[in-house]
């Protein structure tokens, strides 16, 4: 039993109820302050965690969408990403600020006629424009950013051949584990393209719709809106590898993966029961 806990059910047990109560609120009191006070300004580009980029962002996307793309890019830190289709750079503006949250990555848009108003100081230096069409400067957006794409966000002309052509020319420069994130993939030609590409593709994975609401009344032929998310099939070793790296990263050395703690939990050990290792390993 976790002798913190023990702790304050011998106080809960010892004090009356009302005392008790009276401490439980001004404990949480004191906590919701504390998270007040150090809560960064989300809006000020200036300040670590900048999500507020995602309701000042210039984008036609809806706020869900701008929400969960800041929010995976936080997640998965690419160091190398690519972004098809930029025109005002809202969505680059996203991912830019979610990296330099991240303090780490590098994005290239594609774009033969971007409409960028904003300095480029806005991006934090982590963002550079091709003023080229997709998929021709592909190659060139690799070169740049000096090896395989971590994250691709296709965002480009939504017909079937340009989608379909991007897919296919973006795959050989994917590395292992990476995402391909299309927008408005609820548009039929969008749809179609990625169905194809899947049918014809071995070594990547559909992982769904992470945003799954449709447009319906931008156009009258066909639905807008939607992300559809697809992965490069990582390797088997691909979790493990990432654990490993993350622990040398940290200057730590990585626990031993065995059976015997595969039951292991922290709180649960310390709260509820003890598992097999935490029985066997005494206290230091």
């Amino acid at each position: 039993m976790n002798f913190t806990h023990e702790i304050k059910m011998t106080m809960k047990k010892l004090l009356p109820e009302q005392v008790w109560n009276l401490g439980i609120r001004a404990y949480y009191f004191v906590e919701d302050m504390k998270r007040r006070w150090e809560a960064p300004d989300i809006y000020h580009s200036y300040t670590q965690e900048r999500i507020g980029v995602a309701y000042t962002a210039p984008s036609d996307m809806p706020i869900e969408d701008r929400l969960f793309l800041y929010t995976f890019i936080r997640g998965i830190k690419p160091l190398r990403a690519l972004e098809t289709g930029t025109l005002k750079g809202g969505s680059a503006l996203i991912i830019s600020s979610a990296m330099e949250d991240n303090r780490i990555g590098k994005l290239v848009g594609i774009d033969p006629t971007p409409s960028l108003y904003m300095k480029s100081k806005a991006f934090f230096g982590r963002f550079e424009m091709i003023k080229e069409p997709s998929p021709h400067a592909i190659p060139r957006a690799v070169d740049i950013l000096g090896g395989p794409l971590d994250f691709v966000l296709i965002d480009d002309i939504h017909i079937f051949s340009q989608v379909y052509d991007e897919l296919k020319a973006i795959l050989p420069y994917m590395a292992e584990g990476g995402y391909i994130l299309l927008h408005d993939s609820f548009n039929y030609g969008v749809h179609a393209a990625i169905e194809k590409f899947l049918k014809e593709t071995v070594n990547v994975l559909d992982c769904g719709l992470m945003s799954i609401s449709p447009q319906l009344t931008s156009d009258p032929w066909t639905p807008y809106g939607g992300f559809r998310l697809l992965r490069r099939a990582p390797q088997e070793s691909y979790v493990m590898s990432r654990i490993k790296e993350s622990y040398l990263a940290k200057g730590l050395i990585q626990p031993q993966f065995s059976p015997d703690i595969f039951d292991h939990d922290t709180w649960y050990c310390k709260a509820i029961k003890q598992c097999d290792r935490c029985r066997q390993t005494k206290p230091e």
